[in-house]
């Protein structure tokens, strides 16, 4: 069948019109279409970045508690380094200290003196020792003694008493 117009000529849309028309609703679904593919890309990048995100905090966060154990570590390193530092020390005095009372024990064996040791302690490399003896020959002896051995670099005097019931107390700093 033949498509009967019954509109009249003269309102029928020039040509031109039309055409225009047809390319406008063209650009519109070209437009639409765009828009519709952009929303979704932008949607999709969106969705990516924030889901990268969340992975970049939970590493972050992984690091940062790994910093606080490695802080943690770093702390207890340096306190067992200090103590082990303070350790040194206290063996090198220590032997120094026995250095030192191997070599009055042996001036007592060699020199046979009426004097005793009645204590001693340490301080730095300085090893104090304490002594008494009966009488000043005893002391003198001793004192004689040590200074003409030549073992020590240093001898210092750093206490003195005398009572009738013990006799001679006196303290020497010693350094070899």
């Amino acid at each position: 069948m033949k498509d009967i117009n019954l509109i009249p000529q003269e309102e029928k849309p020039s040509k031109f019109v039309l055409y225009f028309a047809k390319i406008v609703n063209r650009l519109l679904i070209l437009s639409l279409v765009g828009f519709l593919t952009a929303l979704i890309v932008g949607v999709s990048v969106y969705y990516l970045y924030s889901i990268k995100n969340k992975e970049v905090v939970a590493r972050q966060n992984e690091l940062k508690n790994e910093i606080s154990i490695l802080e943690k570590s770093e702390q207890r390193l340096v306190l067992i380094k200090d103590r082990l530092t303070k350790i040194d020390s206290i063996l090198k005095n220590s032997n120094i200290a026995g250095n030192n009372i191997d070599i009055i024990e042996e001036t007592f064996k060699v020199a046979e003196l009426p004097t005793y040791i009645s204590g001693f302690s340490l301080s730095g490399n300085v090893t104090e020792v304490g002594f008494y003896t009966d009488s000043s020959a005893g002391m003198t002896k001793l004192l004689s003694f040590m200074v003409g051995s030549g073992k020590f670099s240093k001898i210092d005097f750093l206490g003195f008493q005398y009572t009738q019931t013990s006799g001679y107390n006196f303290r020497l700093g010693l350094n070899k």
